[in-house]
Formats: structure tokens, C-alpha cells, sequence
């Protein structure tokens, strides 16, 4: 029973970090994207 809840909690905090993770990523996508727009309007 406590390998059980283990593993439930284990589940649990990888999720969050996936999420966590997620958001990371999506966010240094948008920062990328900005500097490229950036980048793009600064050389016309």
C-alpha cells in the first residue's frame, strides 16, 4: 500500500513538472519569436 501512494505522489509530481516544463517551453518560443519579428522589422 505505501508503494501505491508512491506512486501515486511520484505521477502527481511529474505531471506538475510537466506542465511546468510545458510552460517554460512555450514561453522561450514566444521570446524567440519576438526577437525574430524584431530582428525582421530592424533589417527592412
Amino acid at each position: 500500500m505505501d508503494n501505491y501512494y508512491n506512486l501515486k505522489e511520484f505521477l502527481g509530481f511529474l505531471e506538475t513538472n510537466t506542465i511546468k516544463t510545458k510552460m517554460v517551453i512555450i514561453s522561450m518560443r514566444n521570446c524567440i519569436k519576438t526577437t525574430f519579428k524584431q530582428k525582421e522589422s530592424l533589417s527592412e
